[in-house]
């Protein structure tokens, strides 16, 4: 990556989706693929594949979804980070993959036996109704008996310790990015705001740019999350922590990952 020359070189917005990948270099993506296509060969009652990924942000979990030779349908409501899956894709002369831009409920394609909606995708959805039409569209979109995976924040942990304040600082070439994060939490609205502080300097310790960008989550308990998904026609078929799929989440779990499944439909003779 270029050394910028002033702070006021790049947007906020862009400065945050250029250092986005850096940010959460520490996430197991494919750890993460590897425990999703388990667990969808487990609870799926037909081949895995092809998949549908809501919310694949810059394609860490595209890539490695597609790795393993599955037919993917990514979609994501954020052009930046679309315009980087796309990037990433190319450089890994990846081609099973379709990207769309936009909402879920705005899809064309379904067939789909997979959908996965990771790294607290539900959590950006400000309301009830939104939750609601959110799985429906999933649910409209998948085969009789076809697995859903997901992950978010467990708004009971949440609720109870709140998010807090983190720093950070990632070395890139002659770049140092400081990262602060700050949160904002109105516990009887369910919300919280994630604010990231970015700074870039070089290597005389010179800031060459700063900003800011903010985030919503909702703090879905995981009460609302099941109503939400039993009204679209999801079974739930399992809630685990997110790294130990072996055991049942609890009030103390932060991360939460849910397996469910789309109702087998049943003929009835005349």
């Amino acid at each position: 990556m270029s050394v910028m020359s002033s702070p006021s070189s790049l947007p906020t917005s862009d400065l945050f989706y250029q250092y986005y990948d850096a940010l959460f270099s520490n996430k197991e993506y494919a750890l993460e693929v590897a425990a999703i296509n388990r667990l969808a060969k487990q609870w799926s009652s037909a081949k895995v594949g092809p998949v549908l990924e809501i919310g694949c942000g810059t394609g860490g979990h595209s890539l490695e979804i597609a790795k393993l030779g599955l037919s993917l349908t990514a979609i994501d409501l954020d052009l930046q980070m679309l315009k980087q899956t796309r990037k990433k894709l190319q450089d890994h002369k990846i081609y099973n993959v379709t990207l769309h831009h936009g909402p879920v409920e705005n899809l064309e394609e379904s067939g789909f036996s997979l959908a996965i909606a990771m790294f607290n995708v539900i959590n950006y959805l400000p309301d009830s109704e939104g939750l609601q039409n959110f799985f429906r569209a999933i649910s409209n979109r998948m085969l009789s008996g076809g697995v859903i995976i997901f992950d978010c924040w467990n708004g009971v942990a949440a609720l109870r310790s709140p998010p807090g304040e983190k720093k950070s600082v990632i070395r890139l070439g002659e770049e140092e990015i400081s990262f602060h994060l700050l949160s904002t939490t109105d516990l009887f609205r369910q919300r919280t705001i994630l604010t990231y502080a970015i700074e870039v300097r070089d290597t005389t310790e010179k800031l060459v740019a700063a900003g800011e960008q903010s985030f919503m989550q909702t703090l879905w308990t995981p009460m609302q999350i099941m109503d939400a998904m039993t009204m679209a026609g999801l079974e739930i078929s399992n809630c685990s922590p997110l790294h130990d799929l072996n055991k049942k989440a609890d009030h103390n779990d932060w991360k939460i990952q849910f397996v469910g499944r789309k109702r087998e439909q049943t003929t009835h003779p005349e």
